[in-house]
């Protein structure tokens, strides 16, 4: 990618498309927000 910024944009636009198509919750969510929240403190909101 010639950029960053290219680069989130088109991972955005997958996300975009995916989420349209998702109807399952994820397995495991609880767990991957916690270990998420570790590794990035403050970036990361446990919702």
């Amino acid at each position: 990618f010639p950029t960053d910024n290219s680069l989130e944009k088109l991972v955005y636009l997958a996300y975009r498309n995916i989420r349209k198509k998702w109807t399952m919750p994820l397995a495991n969510w609880g767990q991957i927000s916690q270990q998420l929240a570790i590794k990035f403190g403050d970036r990361f909101k446990i919702m």
